[in-house]
């Protein structure tokens, strides 16, 4: 079992305005986005903008409804997460799995 432990989940915070690439799972559908970190909620989201435009941009799930982050990778190339949990052809919609795969992701989270 992985736990992302509170040094990963800051590591994605410090890089809070840079720009990162995801590798994330949509639908069953492995995904790589580019751009700029512009928010990090903890254990729950993050967003990447494609442009100056707050509106516009990608919000993606650590772990969520049909959609969860394999990999956040820096501009430097210096791995910041990883979710060895999320398999390449993740498509949950059961709110119990999602529950039980985040517990495991981020064991800190239920205290």
């Amino acid at each position: 079992m992985h736990m992302a432990t509170e040094r990963e989940v800051s590591k994605v915070v410090e890089h809070l305005g840079e720009e990162v690439t995801v590798i994330y799972v949509s639908n069953g559908h492995r995904v790589e986005e580019k751009g700029h970190l512009s928010i990090v909620d903890p254990q729950q989201r993050i967003k990447i903008q494609h442009t100056p435009q707050p509106s516009l941009g990608v919000e993606i799930p650590f772990v969520g409804f049909g959609a969860a982050i394999q990999t956040i990778v820096s501009e430097s190339g210096e791995v910041i997460f990883r979710n060895p949990l999320i398999r390449d052809d993740y498509d949950v919609w059961d709110m119990q799995k999602i529950e039980e795969l985040r517990r495991e992701t981020f064991p800190s989270a239920e205290e």
